[in-house]
This record gives C-alpha cells, sequence and structure tokens, in this order.
C-alpha cells in the first residue's frame, strides 16, 4: 500500500493501482529524444503489472500500533517484502517471459538496496534463498526467450540493464506524484536514444483547492511538471482509485472494517511541461 497523509485524512493507493499508473505513463512514452525501445509491448506489460504480487494483500493491511495507521511499503518486514516480490514476478510470468525478466531484474535491483547484516539469521538465510531464486528464474527465462527469434536480439546484458532502467522510472515517477513529496526530484540516468541516457526532473505543484476541503470531499487532484518532457502528448492525465481513511483507526478490527467498506475515491494526476 501506498499512504499519502491528508490534512484530515489519508489517501491510499494499492501497489497494483500504482503499477497501472506506471503503465500508464509507459504507454505515452517516447517525446524528446526519449524513444520506446523495443519489445515495447512487454515493457508496457511489466510497467503495468510489476507490484501485481500484492493483489489482495493490500486489502488486508495490518495496523501499526505506533501511528494508528496502516503499515506501508515503506516500512512493511522485508521478509513478507520477499514473498510478494517472488508473486509479482510468477504472476507476471504467467502472460508473458521477456516482460517477468525485467520485472525480475527490477526486484532484485530493490533487493540489493536492503542491508541485510542486521537482520536475524532466518531472513538472511531467505534472502540467500529468495536471490537464489531469482538468478535461477533469470538464467531460465533468458534460455527460453533465446530461442525465441523475436526475443533473442534483446538479450544483451546492455539492453537488459536499459530496459530495467525505464521499468524503475516509470514506478518512480509514479510513486512520486502518488505521495506529493514536496521537495523537487529528479529521474537520473533515463535511456535515451540509442546509447546515451538524460536526467528528468519532477515537481509537485500545489495541490488543488478543495483536496483537503474533509474527507467527504471527491478524489483529489496532483499536478506535476516534468522536464524536459518525455512523452507523446502535449499534456498527460492519469488516473486509478484509492481508499480514503477518515481517520486513523483505533484498532485493528477498526481498520479491518473501514477496508471492507472501501471508501473509494478517484485520484488524478495531470503531469505538465515545465
Amino acid at each position: 500500500m501506498v499512504i499519502r497523509e491528508q490534512k484530515n485524512h489519508l489517501l491510499l493507493v494499492t501497489q497494483p493501482a500504482h503499477a497501472w499508473l506506471s503503465g500508464q505513463i509507459a504507454e505515452h512514452w517516447g517525446g524528446n529524444g526519449y524513444v520506446r525501445p523495443e519489445p515495447w509491448k512487454e515493457m508496457c506489460l511489466a510497467a503495468a503489472r510489476h507490484d501485481h504480487g500484492w493483489t489482495g494483500r493490500d486489502m488486508r493491511l495490518v495496523r501499526n500500533p505506533a501511528t494508528g495507521a496502516p503499515y506501508d511499503f515503506r516500512n512493511m518486514p522485508i521478509g513478507e517484502h520477499m514473498d510478494i516480490w517472488d508473486r509479482s514476478v510468477t504472476l507476471v510470468a504467467e502472460s508473458n517471459r521477456y516482460a517477468a525478466l525485467l520485472v525480475s531484474r527490477h526486484v532484485m535491483n530493490l533487493f540489493s538496496m536492503h542491508d541485510f547484516s542486521g537482520e536475524p539469521d532466518d531472513i538472511r538465510s531467505k534472502a540467500k534463498q529468495f536471490k537464489e531464486k531469482q538468478q535461477e528464474l533469470q538464467e531460465r527465462l533468458i534460455t527460453s526467450c533465446k530461442r525465441d527469434e523475436f526475443y533473442s536480439s534483446f538479450l544483451t546484458d546492455d539492453t537488459l540493464e536499459k530496459h530495467r532502467r525505464l521499468l524503475s522510472a516509470f514506478d518512480y515517477l509514479s510513486l512520486y506524484v502518488i505521495l506529493g513529496n514536496a521537495e523537487k526530484s529528479a529521474l537520473s540516468d533515463v535511456p535515451s536514444g540509442k546509447s546515451g541516457s538524460g536526467t528528468i526532473q519532477l515537481e509537485n505543484k500545489e495541490e488543488a483547492a478543495g483536496n483537503d476541503a474533509g474527507p467527504e470531499a471527491n478524489g483529489l487532484l496532483q499536478t506535476c511538471a516534468v522536464s524536459p518532457w518525455p512523452f507523446l502528448t502535449d499534456r498527460l492525465s492519469l488516473r486509478c482509485d484509492a481508499i480514503r481513511l477518515k481517520t486513523f483507526c483505533a484498532d485493528q478490527e477498526e481498520l479491518d472494517r473501514v477496508m471492507e467498506q472501501g471508501d473509494r475515491v478517484l485520484f488524478t494526476v495531470e503531469l505538465v511541461p515545465e
């Protein structure tokens, strides 16, 4: 779950919904030198479904007793995160081998960012098994794709890494606009052209009037300025459902009840050139 704090309520976006925003970003990519590398359909599939291992899990949230809010993707136990990453790769593999290969490389990049030195023995052992499983899976997927004339030319380390970086860019941009970070940010090392890369500046603009009018307000609109503009259209509108929590929940039973009721609203993002 991605959780955004508003003045008087929380806005929750499920990980599959966040991934759908990533897929919408990918669908419109390809302007001002930020080309669409082949195989593009598989890239869009990977972007739109890279977090589908969270399906179902985000509707059974666990209350953080220290805050009264649910745990989100940033503070959930790493052991559970590995299980979700593994399911995400497996689910994408049911649709396409190459997309699953990209998602596996994406989650392994996230995995590599975690410091396991302070984790208990059982988690370090699980991390070792997870890493080995993903490496073996990637080898099997590459071997399978090599037998296919269409995919064989995309399996160099350079091409796979370029595609992985692009998937990470879609993932980051989606999270940035959902969280509504006030600080400017930058997407660095974004693949562009045949062999180059560039940096894309991001800035969330002040929220539209009425976004914090109260829990009864309809949805939320976030505008984000992007420079240089990497899309095929002059402006880009994205949307997904969000779940609104009117208050911090007093206990797990209340959180379960609120999630079952599912107070859904529309979350809309307008990406504009700087």
